[in-house]
């Protein structure tokens, strides 16, 4: 009939009960552009990577006994999901702190890089005003517009920042990238830069290092999803930067807690158990459940990738509240990450000295984290009875 006709072509927004679930709409795409991924990238496309034990090191903080930290170019790898919200000066203070790392005796000394992946940032004037956050935080530091990049349809920022005046390393020759996958709001960023200069014992470093910033998909059970999400980006990173000696993946991962790996009395893992296990302080047993883990080093997307050793609760979904208070729905899970690999140009002893959750702020469902690093030039040893090199 005409009436039934009328029913059937109103428009949606007339009535909002027939309108698609956005979460439903959200699913349906990531399955199609997922199911196109697997077609087009095999997760194992590029050869095991050489082992690299002898170059980096994934625990924290570690110097000398005498308080010394390795002398070379200190970079801070930072990442946070903004959930649309602002960059306040507390929030930055407690999670860039001012662009420091750690350096010898506890003190702490400005980064030579420092890199800020955002997801879900606002945009337009809140942009502006967050970028205006900032420079007033970095005080050190100053923005190398070249090497930043932005998607405002994703989400996704990029910012890199090098020391002001009197600054040991400067940014050069950047170039950078972008890519979707793996559905709405999801995809990448890329930026490679050479780091050049002289260090406090004046040795040269020069060395290249890119920074890929992701959000990829979400929910739990979607493991597979992630990999083929991650193995676009990382081939595309690959073909559209030069050869690096590091290569930094950040960002909202979306690497959930799989309860299939958890060990205990408690039977289940659920996100109450989860809640009162952050609450003793036995946070370690969720980061023995992380789905990423199990992917590090099996010769997939992930394949030569590192993470820092994990000694903070779960980052997601949490109250926005100061401290690790999680919503009731969702299992805690360490969604926000800083990975690390060996690129194929690598001539450095890569440290992590520190590697944290800013567990203060509260304006997202997600903790920001910082990951600082020490690139150390490889000195490279004579060889016993080796023949000493011509001098021209």
């Amino acid at each position: 009939s005409s009436r039934a006709n009328a029913r059937r072509w109103r428009c949606l927004a007339d009535d909002p009960s027939e309108r698609p679930r956005a979460a439903d709409v959200h699913d349906a795409v990531e399955d199609l552009e997922a199911a196109a991924t697997r077609q087009s990238f095999a997760v194992a496309t590029r050869p095991p990577r050489r082992s690299s034990s002898r170059r980096r090191t994934a625990g924290a903080t570690p110097s000398s006994a005498d308080g010394r930290v390795p002398d070379g170019a200190r970079i801070v790898v930072a990442t946070f999901n903004c959930n649309g919200c602002a960059l306040d000066g507390a929030t930055l203070a407690s999670w860039l702190r001012g662009g420091t790392v750690p350096a010898a005796n506890g003190r702490r000394a400005p980064a030579d890089v420092v890199v800020v992946a955002l997801q879900e940032a606002a945009s337009g004037r809140a942009f502006t005003a967050a970028v205006g956050a900032l420079e007033q935080h970095l005080t050190a530091h100053r923005c190398v517009a070249d090497a930043s990049a932005g998607r405002a349809r994703l989400g996704l920022r990029l910012l890199v920042y090098e020391r002001g005046p009197g600054r040991r390393l400067e940014v050069k020759e950047p170039c950078k990238d972008a890519l979707n996958a793996g559905g709405l709001f999801k995809g990448a960023l890329t930026t490679s830069i050479r780091v050049e200069g002289s260090l406090d014992d004046g040795t040269f470093f020069g060395e290249r290092v890119t920074v890929t910033a992701a959000h990829l998909p979400a929910h739990e059970g979607k493991a597979e999803k992630r990999n083929a999400a991650v193995a676009k980006i990382l081939n595309r990173a690959r073909d559209a930067t030069p050869p690096a000696a590091v290569h930094f993946l950040a960002g909202d991962l979306n690497y959930r807690c799989d309860a299939a790996l958890f060990r205990g009395d408690e039977g289940s893992l659920t996100p109450a158990v989860a809640q009162r296990l952050v609450d003793e302080g036995a946070y370690a047993r969720l980061a023995a459940c992380d789905e990423l883990q199990r992917e590090l080093g099996h010769g997939g997307a992930l394949d030569g990738f590192a993470s820092p050793a994990i000694s903070f609760p779960p980052t997601f979904k949490v109250k926005k509240r100061p401290g690790f208070e999680y919503q009731a729905t969702r299992l805690p899970s360490y969604t926000d990450r800083v990975l690390f690999a060996d690129g194929d140009a690598a001539d450095v002893a890569l440290t992590c000295t520190e590697h944290a959750a800013a567990a203060d702020v509260a304006t997202s469902d997600h903790k920001p984290v910082r990951g600082c690093f020490v690139a150390e030039p490889v000195r490279h040893a004579a060889v016993p009875g080796a023949a000493p090199a011509a001098v021209s």
